[in-house]
Formats: structure tokens, C-alpha cells, sequence
């Protein structure tokens, strides 16, 4: 299945949010995007990473995937996890 098929439904469940509003929706519309025009998850993590460094100019971090585990450190108001469809998304931001 690819990245695209996991994702086809588009439903978002947000799990963890330490962001605020306009940066989880600009996050999560950039997410949705990046599903449309790439199939690699490889691909869709950096297309979000190159386009929320761009948007908020600094660094940030991205793991997109269908089974991983994290324990990472982030910046207050700098971390989201979420689902779309059956791909986990977290997106911060460290140091």
C-alpha cells in the first residue's frame, strides 16, 4: 500500500497537540498536500519539513510512517502527533 492509499481518507485524528491553532492548521494542511503529490513517506517527510522550516524559518523535525516509536524533546508550543487515514505524523521543533 502506498503512502497515498494510507492516507486516501484524509481523516485526522490529532493525538498530541503543543502548537497553536494556525500552526497545527497550516501543519496539517501541509501534510494533506504532501500525501497528494508523493507516494515514498521519505518524501512526504521532507516535503513537510522543507515547507514548515520555510513557513516559520527555523528548524524543525519530521517522522512520518505506518509503526514507529519516539521519545524526543521539543520546544514549548513546538510538537504535534497526529493520524491521517493509517499514517502517524509528528512534527517538531528542538533546541
Amino acid at each position: 500500500m502506498s503512502a497515498q492509499e494510507a492516507g486516501q481518507d484524509f481523516k485526522v485524528v490529532i493525538n498530541t497537540n503543543d502548537v497553536p491553532e494556525d500552526t497545527e492548521r497550516f501543519i496539517v494542511n501541509i501534510s494533506k498536500n504532501a500525501l497528494q503529490r508523493f507516494n515514498l513517506e521519505k518524501d512526504i517527510a521532507a516535503f513537510i519539513k522543507k515547507e514548515v522550516d520555510k513557513e516559520y524559518k527555523s528548524t524543525w523535525h519530521v517522522y512520518v510512517g505506518r509503526n514507529f516509536s519516539s521519545y524526543v524533546t521539543h520546544d514549548k508550543n513546538r510538537f504535534i502527533d497526529f493520524n491521517i487515514g493509517q499514517l502517524a505524523f509528528q512534527v517538531f521543533q528542538c533546541g
